[in-house]
């Protein structure tokens, strides 16, 4: 079993209620839902686009480069709001380089 999932079929068996994974494209939730059998476990990155859907009327999103993209706009369809998704924008930045290099993030 994968750490992720033994840590959530952990988290089940101490009786919490949910958990959330803390990683904007969602790697592995089906499997962690899956695995879930009375707590709710939510993404952060479907959370955001549900967000976003519900807030306005189209929304886009940044993501750190180029091999992101699909898998925004693969986030949205399984969310169930990619009618509403506008585009998505690779910012060319290491997720630890953001950071460590605050001029180069907010350029």
């Amino acid at each position: 079993m994968i750490p992720s999932c033994r840590t959530v079929a952990g988290l089940e068996e101490k009786g919490f209620d949910a958990a959330i994974l803390g990683c904007a494209c969602d790697p592995g939730l089906p499997a962690l839902r899956e695995i879930s059998r009375k707590m709710l476990v939510m993404g952060a990155g479907t959370a955001s686009y549900l967000t976003a859907a519900m807030l306005g009327n189209r929304f886009g999103v940044l993501t750190i480069d180029r091999s992101m993209v699909q898998t925004c706009y693969d986030l949205a369809h399984r969310a169930g709001c990619a009618a509403k998704l506008a585009a998505v924008e690779p910012i060319e930045i290491p997720v630890l380089s953001l950071s460590q290099d605050y001029g180069r993030t907010m350029e």
